[in-house]
């Protein structure tokens, strides 16, 4: 089960899970701004294997109302 925490402009997702006997960890930060967003993730394992993904989304024109 995901581990979720709000503060502020910030939310935090950490998640823990086993694949055929490896234990991966997750760590994915979101910050929200007016009119950008950037989200940051760290997956590491218990085999040395890690990596970091890095996101970043600006709204670049007028928001649209549905139809």
């Amino acid at each position: 089960k995901p581990e979720v925490k709000t503060a502020g402009n910030k939310m935090t997702i950490a998640t823990t899970c086993q694949d055929r006997g490896v234990r991966t960890t997750s760590h994915t930060e979101f910050t929200f701004g007016l009119d950008l967003i950037t989200i940051r993730t760290e997956v590491r394992d218990d085999t040395g294997a890690a990596s970091t993904i890095r996101i970043t989304a600006k709204r670049i024109g007028e928001c649209k109302k549905g139809s």
